[in-house]
């Protein structure tokens, strides 16, 4: 009897020294768990603020990419804008646009309805917005 009594009690203190290591091992993952948060959400709240030169810099400085010094529109020069630049253009889509390239130099502006896609009602329109 005397026996079994022990080996209760030997298996009672076994499992507990077993149940804490195995909480003492947890709590370490935890624990570098909850460091790797604290650097995430510091590098997250760094990330949504805006940049500082930004902030500092004149008004005056920060422009939008379409207007130059004076208040007219950018105009686009035909004879070497990217596609991008004349998709940019109201009617113009990457086909047309790539035949602009394709039929380049243009000696003037005019000679731009000559490219397929390009319709005189369409030229009158856009022609405020380029250039040769």
């Amino acid at each position: 009897m005397w026996f079994f009594s022990l080996l209760v009690f030997a298996s009672i203190i076994w499992l507990l020294w077993v149940i804490n290591q195995n909480t003492e091992e947890a709590l370490n993952k935890q624990t570098a768990i909850h460091a790797e948060l604290v650097k995430l959400n510091k590098h997250m709240e760094t990330m949504s603020q805006p940049p500082t030169q930004l902030l500092d810099m004149p008004q005056t400085l920060v422009r939008p990419s379409k207007t130059t010094e004076s208040n007219e529109t950018k105009r686009i020069n035909i004879n070497s804008a990217s596609i991008e630049e004349l998709t940019s253009l109201q009617g113009i889509g990457k086909s047309t646009a790539q035949k602009i390239i394709d039929a380049r130099p243009f000696s003037n502006i005019t000679a731009l309805a000559e490219v397929q896609g390009v319709s005189q009602d369409l030229l009158d329109k856009i022609s405020s917005e380029l250039e040769c």
